[in-house]
């Protein structure tokens, strides 16, 4: 018989995977919808969504891409060092919301919050401190919104 400590193991990383396969099809989807739609307004080619919005959508699967494996990859009770990367795409993808809300951010609310969520199940599965990864989330927020505000900046 299975104690009641093993169950909620076994609940907290079923809800980290499905929460993470969620999210990783909502960036790979999203990304997917905007550039098949930006390439069919008339007039438009490849060319001209190369580098942006290019670059972000590719950041975009890259980041649910990489939230997926950490996933997959952190399975036993014990934290590994890359335990942050749910939090850190989830701070990335809510610039993305603000920033891009008008064309494709908002589509990122999903996804980030099942970033988020799945980071919060695995901390308390691991017993981490849910304000470490809190502080990692905002790392990624500045680190992002400055990335971001660069690359505008040396576009225009």
């Amino acid at each position: 018989m299975e104690s009641l400590g093993l169950k909620l193991h076994k609940v907290w990383r079923s809800l980290e995977w499905i929460l993470s396969v969620f999210g990783t099809l909502s960036c790979v989807w999203l990304a997917n919808t905007f550039w098949r739609y930006q390439l069919s307004i008339p007039g438009v080619t490849t060319n001209q969504i190369w580098p942006l919005p290019a670059l972000y959508l590719i950041e975009v699967v890259l980041l649910g891409a990489a939230s997926l494996y950490v996933v997959i990859m952190n399975n036993g009770t014990k934290p590994i060092r890359t335990s942050p990367v749910p939090w850190i795409s989830a701070g990335a993808l809510s610039v993305f919301i603000v920033l891009a809300g008008f064309s494709f951010g908002t589509g990122l609310i999903p996804a980030t919050g099942a970033f988020l969520g799945a980071g919060i199940f695995a901390d308390i599965r691991q017993e981490q401190s849910l304000l470490k990864h809190i502080g990692f989330f905002l790392l990624a927020v500045f680190i992002q919104a400055i990335l971001m505000f660069a690359i505008l900046l040396i576009q225009a």
